[in-house]
């Protein structure tokens, strides 16, 4: 057994761009208690009812396998930018995972590193769970390897919707190996200051102060054991015996979330688990849930930005990336900031969109039923007043009768549209404040 590594993730601190603060997380609530004794780590204590919420007690704790379809070309095009959103498509496993995450791709990742903004995401259903996390990935798609770590709400596996740090494994893309935590044999702990599994407070807010853990992952050259550093403690590694591709590097490094459900990708109704802060990237600074200070280790050993990243998400309209000030960002390396959004937010879409359509159907409907009507005692009048008969020719009376219609018929169109907007507003905030209760 390894107690600390030989080798160190280190790196010098920068700014974040914002106008706010953040402040970083440097313990758990359990530890203002105390810590554990020298000797021992602190674990946090499975119960059976934790386990009976698994589909089988084999199931528990394990991600569900998944594909990377982008890792073999990452192998062609031996790192670089290219789109990679396209190559997810044709995937023969269901789908049950959305993710929104920013990758760097190459052949010689020994190390990563980055600021998690935390959060509690508003919804996550008792059956999905929701993460911000950093994984170091390598080998190929179908049967991949990545040791991952970061925050996750998950209810069937702690049994309450807290946020809590984690970290996960697997040596073939999640079949037969791996877990979160320490629900299996493969991370060995080594610190007695923070516990996987333990909750994470306090978490940021809107227009608030923000809060980051530092998450890094390296690999020992001399053990060939990838090591764990959360808030500047070191937690403990991975084996490099559990691994083959991961021996001596990885493939990719991917920044970003992910919500786990049986309804998403085009499911029917969509899940509203929300991935971060449950709000859209374009929200920026403390609104949505963002990675900053993201940086890579080579074979050079230099501690790095990323020369190349590429964009991946799975549900484009819902779960967006924004790189904040990239070009900046990129030539002085300073203010490397980007922030996810959530995948709920195709349900407002859909809401909106058909909200949208059902106001414009009915205002066609009441429109064309008020241009009928008009024109009919507009005809009368025409064809009836001596004045009107004498004046007016017939192409004079049938324009009357047109504009008489087309007017009615906008007319109660704006309105009937309207009135459904404003219903559908004051829907929305009922439900806002109910769900606020």
């Amino acid at each position: 057994m390894q107690m600390k590594p030989s080798v160190e993730f280190s790196t010098k601190k920068t700014t974040i761009p914002n106008n706010g603060s953040s402040e970083q997380i440097t313990s758990q609530v359990w530890s203002k208690s105390g810590n554990c004794p020298m000797g021992t780590i602190p674990v946090r204590r499975v119960s059976r009812e934790d386990i009976s919420r698994a589909s089988s007690p084999s199931q528990f704790g394990r991600k569900t396998p998944h594909r990377y379809s982008f890792l073999d070309n990452a192998l062609q095009h031996k790192g670089g930018n290219f789109n990679i959103t396209a190559e997810k498509i044709n995937q023969a496993q269901p789908r049950l995972r959305s993710e929104a995450f920013i990758v760097a791709l190459g052949y010689n990742f020994v190390g990563a590193q980055s600021d998690i903004n935390i959060w509690n995401p508003p919804r996550v259903e008792a059956s999905d769970y929701s993460t911000a996390q950093i994984w170091l990935v390598g080998g190929l798609s179908d049967t991949f390897e990545s040791v991952e770590a970061g925050w996750m709400v998950n209810p069937a596996v702690f049994g309450d919707s807290r946020t809590r740090l984690f970290i996960s494994w697997t040596g073939d893309a999640y079949t037969k190996t791996g877990c979160i935590n320490l629900l299996c044999a493969g991370f060995v702990q080594t610190s007695q200051k923070f516990a996987l599994g333990a909750t994470v407070e306090p978490v940021s807010s809107a227009s608030s102060t923000q809060y980051d853990i530092t998450v890094s992952v390296y690999l020992d050259p001399n053990s060939g054991n990838w090591w764990l550093t959360c808030a500047n403690n070191v937690m403990g590694y991975w084996p490099g015996t559990l691994f083959a591709y991961l021996k001596h590097s990885a493939t990719a490094v991917q920044w970003g979330g992910e919500v786990h459900s049986p309804n998403v990708i085009l499911k029917k109704p969509h899940t509203t688990t929300s991935m971060g802060s449950g709000q859209w990237a374009s929200y920026i600074w403390a609104e949505a849930c963002y990675h900053t200070n993201i940086r890579i280790k080579d074979y050079s050993m230099q501690i790095k930005y990323p020369k190349y990243l590429s964009e991946y998400a799975d549900e484009s309209k819902n779960a967006t990336l924004k790189m904040e000030n990239r070009s900046e960002m990129v030539n002085r390396r300073q203010q490397n900031l980007f922030l996810i959004a959530s995948p709920d937010e195709i349900d407002k879409i859909r809401r909106a969109e058909t909200s949208s359509q059902a106001g414009a159907i009915a205002g066609a409907k009441a429109a064309a039923v008020a241009a009928v009507a008009s024109a009919i005692p507009t005809v009368a009048a025409v064809r009836m007043f001596p004045w009107a008969k004498a004046n007016l020719n017939y192409t004079a009376q049938a324009l009357i009768i047109s504009a008489a219609s087309i007017a009615a018929f906008f007319i109660t169109a704006d309105k009937t549209i309207l009135q459904g907007a404003r219903r559908n507003t004051e829907a929305q905030l009922k439900k806002a404040q109910q769900d606020s209760k």
